[in-house]
């Protein structure tokens, strides 16, 4: 480990990724709280327009989201100080005169952000599990299932962030490249917004929704997730390692920024 790295993991955790983690974790006491306690009728109501078989699984709905956002937000803000913040200030060319060629520098900084990522997803998946266990029960709690869909929400939302790396290559600014996030971030929500809207849609074709509405899909799955998990998570890490070698691969060979 280089000093530029050992420098990176001394600034991890930052408090503001704490913020984010604990205001995630106490939405989702809330609400495991809550949905308990709402009339029945509206309950029923949401767990007919979703599909889901308990209360649980809804709050399980919520739980996964909460999941993919907090690691996706977490890692696109640490994936602002590789490219896009040093060339907006003007030093990201001081930062590279040092003896590191771009792929080193990139996997240096890259690395802690990481880590950082996978670290708060873990414990917010943890926190979540337990909230659950202890304010609404384990009768229908699932933890193989639980630790399936919420190990695909991770790799899905670090994919989904080094996708929005990749593309923070040809950005030299903050506002530009905090819509291109927010637009990579809704990617996969979109379609769950679209059924909750469009429902029509996903009647006329049924096999819509079993591949686009995340997370829901997954819960859907029921035991099946478990099995699912188990090649989804590597391909999605495949895809992920693809995407970074891409990054550094494009950032060698042209004078982006």
């Amino acid at each position: 480990m280089n000093r530029l790295m050992q420098l990176e993991f001394q600034k991890q955790p930052k408090r503001w990724q704490g913020i984010l983690v604990s205001f995630n974790l106490l939405t989702a006491f809330l609400v495991s709280f809550i949905l308990p306690r709402m009339p029945e009728n509206i309950f029923a109501f949401l767990a007919r327009f979703f599909k889901m078989n308990n209360q649980t699984e809804m709050i399980l709905l919520n739980d996964y989201l909460g999941l993919y956002v907090v690691v996706f937000w977490v890692a696109f803000f640490e994936y602002l100080s590789i490219f896009v913040i040093p060339a907006e200030e003007g030093y990201l060319q001081l930062l590279l005169s040092k003896p590191l060629t771009k792929r080193q520098y990139l996997l240096n900084k890259l690395i802690p952000a990481l880590s950082s990522a996978l670290g708060w997803g873990l414990c917010l998946m943890v926190g979540t599990g337990l909230g659950i266990a202890v304010i609404n029960g384990l009768s229908d709690f699932q933890l193989g299932n639980y630790l399936a869909i919420s190990g695909i929400c991770v790799a899905l939302g670090l994919l989904m962030g080094f996708l929005t790396l990749f593309l923070l290559l040809w950005f030299k600014d903050t506002y530009n490249a905090i819509l291109i996030g927010f637009a990579v971030w809704l990617i996969p929500i979109l379609p769950s917004a679209l059924f909750m809207y469009r429902p029509d849609i996903f009647v006329a074709i049924p096999w819509l929704r079993w591949i686009l509405v995340f997370p829901a899909n997954l819960i859907w799955l029921g035991e099946q997730s478990q099995l699912f998990a188990l090649w989804l998570i590597p391909a999605l890490g495949l895809l992920s390692t693809g995407l970074v070698l891409l990054t550094a691969t494009v950032w060698e060979s042209q004078d982006l920024v």
